[in-house]
C-alpha cells in the first residue's frame, strides 16, 4: 500500500472509533511546512423523508464539510492531541446543521414572501408598516415629523428605521417623506396591490430582522410551518404529500417548542388561503411555481445521494 492509502485507512479506522460512522475522511494532504499529514473531516448526513400519499420513503444526505481535522506524523501515527476532539466535531456538526436549516428557511422565505405577505398574521403584525406608508398614499407631500414619532406609544421609530433602511422612506431635516423604493413599487401597482408588494418586499429583504428585532413570534410560527413542508420536499427533490400530523410532528422535533395544534392549524389555513401551500383532501402539497423557484436556488444547499427506497 502507498503512504496515501495507509494514511486514508488509518484515518477511517480512527474516525469510526472516535467520531462514529457518520463522519468520513477527505483525501489526506501532506503539509510540507509542518511535515504532517492533514485529513479533513466531513459527513454525508442522512435525512429520512416520508411521503404520506402514496406511502414511500426517501433517504437524502446533506454534504457537510470542515467538521474538524486529523493530524498524522511522517511515521503515519495519529497525533490525537492535535486532532479535533469528538466534542468539538459534534458541536461543529450541530452548528453546520443549524446553518443549513437557516439557509433553507431563507430560500423558502424569499421565494414565498408574496404569499406570506397575504396572510392574516402578516397583516396584523406588519400593520405598523401599513399605517406609516398609508399616509403617503393619501397625501403625497406628507411629512411624518420626528416629534410625531417620538410621542407615539406604538414604537413607530423602530419601524420607520427599518423602512428607511429599505429606502421606502427618506429622512429630511424635520422628519420623513416617502423614498425611491416607495415610488418604484407604487408605479408597478395600484394602491391595494402596492401594500401587498411592500409587505412582501420587507419580508423578502428583512425577515431575519423582523424575527430578531421585532419579535413577531406568531409570524415566525407561520414561516416555520411553511419550512416544515418545503425543507423535506426540497431534500426529496419533488412535491410531496404531507398530512397535518406529519407537519406537526416535524415542527415539534425541528423547533423543540410547544404550540397548541389550534395555532398550528390556523397557520396552515393561512398558508393555504395565501396559496403558499395547497390542500387536497387531508394532504398538503407545495405550490408548484414556488417549489420550482426554491429548487433552482437550492442546488448548492442539498445533495441528493441515493434513490427512493
Amino acid at each position: 500500500m502507498s503512504s496515501l492509502q495507509i494514511i486514508t485507512q488509518k484515518s477511517k479506522d480512527y474516525i469510526i472509533s472516535k467520531y462514529g460512522n457518520l463522519v468520513s475522511p477527505e483525501e489526506p494532504v501532506f503539509d510540507e511546512k509542518k511535515r504532517l499529514w492533514k485529513v479533513k473531516l466531513s459527513s454525508e448526513y442522512p435525512r429520512l423523508i416520508k411521503n404520506d400519499q402514496p406511502e414511500e420513503r426517501f433517504i437524502r444526505t446533506l454534504l457537510i464539510k470542515d467538521l474538524g481535522t486529523i493530524w498524522l506524523n511522517e511515521k503515519q501515527s495519529i497525533l490525537e492531541e492535535r486532532s479535533s476532539s469528538r466534542t468539538a466535531a459534534i458541536e461543529t456538526l450541530r452548528i453546520r446543521l443549524k446553518t443549513w436549516a437557516d439557509r433553507a428557511e431563507n430560500i423558502i422565505v424569499k421565494s414565498s414572501a408574496y404569499q406570506l405577505a397575504n396572510t392574516g398574521i402578516a397583516n396584523v403584525f406588519l400593520n405598523p408598516i401599513r399605517t406609516i406608508l398609508s399616509v403617503f398614499l393619501e397625501e403625497e407631500d406628507y411629512l411624518i415629523r420626528f416629534e410625531e414619532l417620538e410621542n407615539s406609544r406604538s414604537n413607530y421609530l423602530k419601524w420607520i428605521s427599518l423602512l428607511e433602511d429599505l429606502n421606502l422612506v427618506r429622512k429630511k431635516t424635520e422628519g420623513f417623506v416617502y423614498g425611491n423604493m416607495f415610488t418604484e413599487l407604487l408605479r408597478a401597482s395600484d394602491d391595494q396591490q402596492f401594500m401587498k408588494n411592500v409587505l412582501a418586499y420587507v419580508i423578502r429583504e428583512r425577515y431575519p430582522v423582523l424575527k430578531e428585532a421585532f419579535g413577531v413570534k406568531q409570524f415566525e410560527t407561520l414561516v416555520h410551518m411553511d419550512s416544515c413542508y418545503y425543507v423535506p420536499a426540497l431534500q426529496a427533490g419533488i412535491i410531496i404529500c404531507q398530512k397535518p400530523e406529519s407537519l406537526f410532528r416535524r415542527y415539534f422535533m425541528q423547533y423543540n417548542r410547544y404550540k397548541p395544534e389550534l395555532e398550528l392549524k390556523a397557520s396552515l389555513r393561512d398558508l393555504c388561503s395565501s396559496k403558499a401551500l395547497i390542500k387536497k383532501d387531508n394532504c398538503y402539497y407545495g405550490n408548484e411555481d414556488l417549489f420550482n423557484n426554491m429548487l433552482a436556488q437550492s442546488e448548492e444547499l442539498f445533495k441528493i445521494s441515493s434513490p427512493r427506497i
